[in-house]
């Protein structure tokens, strides 16, 4: 049994690497793609705790796990901060999806995977997450600051 569960979790973890790294070329179509491989699967769990805890190390930094941190979103067009009220609910679901992962709130983040933002499927909220790392990585390798800053949207 354990060795079936290493091996998805290894399957999640590389379809959840050559996802990221397509979309952080800009092209989320193949990265949806890789992601629909791992549909049903405990893989597709791995995946997203992967690209969250990604996240939170190189943008948020891991300094600030288990504390409660204010969310902002930074539109990439304005450079701006909008609250979650102000985004789109696939990016929102995202957003509340990093910071229960970097809370410790498990609880909140299984209800969250369990739960599609409102009116929207839960692929598309995923997509949004993917987008969302995928950018803010890239802004945080060119010294900017990331897409959602969860530290009061200082940006």
């Amino acid at each position: 049994m354990t060795g079936a569960y290493e091996q998805e979790r290894e399957r999640g973890r590389k379809v959840a690497t050559i996802a990221l790294h397509r979309a952080m070329e800009g092209d989320i179509r193949t990265a949806a793609h890789y992601i629909s491989r791992l549909n049903g699967s405990p893989a597709l769990q791995v995946a997203i705790m992967g690209w969250i805890d990604t996240y939170i190390a190189r943008c948020i930094g891991n300094e600030h796990r288990g504390t409660p941190l204010p969310m902002a979103w930074t539109p990439v067009e304005t450079g701006g901060v909008r609250t979650a009220d102000e985004v789109p609910p696939p990016a929102r679901w995202a957003g509340r999806l990093i910071s229960a992962r970097l809370t410790d709130d498990e609880d909140g983040y299984n209800a969250l995977l369990r739960a599609p933002a409102e009116g929207v499927e839960l692929g598309d909220g995923i997509i949004a997450l993917l987008q969302m790392v995928a950018i803010g990585l890239k802004r945080s390798e060119a010294g900017m600051p990331a897409l959602i800053d969860l530290r009061g949207g200082a940006a």
